[in-house]
């Protein structure tokens, strides 16, 4: 992944996957698929580019490899995103939960 310039994630189904995680933890600049996931993590979070179709993968490539604004852009929110969804976080949140639980 070190050599990677835009990763390219072409799913076409749905499911989750850790490895747009890991490649957000690298703070990679990425293109996925407009699926329900990777748009919502679009949306929350800015970090991706999502594309429909087969022209506006090649214009959403072309414009990270051309724009160091649009790169940097997106390598600042998935650093945002690979601090705030991590598994240390995950865990604080999940012993949180598990106080509340057992003070009521």
């Amino acid at each position: 992944m070190n050599a990677t310039d835009v990763m390219v994630f072409p799913y076409r189904d749905n499911r989750a996957s850790d490895a747009l995680a890991r490649v957000l933890s690298y703070h990679l600049p990425t293109v996925t698929s407009d699926n329900e996931e990777f748009s919502a993590v679009a949306d929350d979070w800015g970090c991706v580019r999502t594309v429909s179709t087969d022209d506006e993968l090649v214009a959403a490539l072309s414009e990270i490899l051309e724009n160091p604004a649009e790169r940097e852009r997106l390598q600042k929110n998935a650093k945002t995103y690979a601090s705030e969804m991590n598994w240390d976080t995950v865990a604080d949140r999940v012993v949180e939960i598990y106080k509340q639980v057992t003070t009521n």
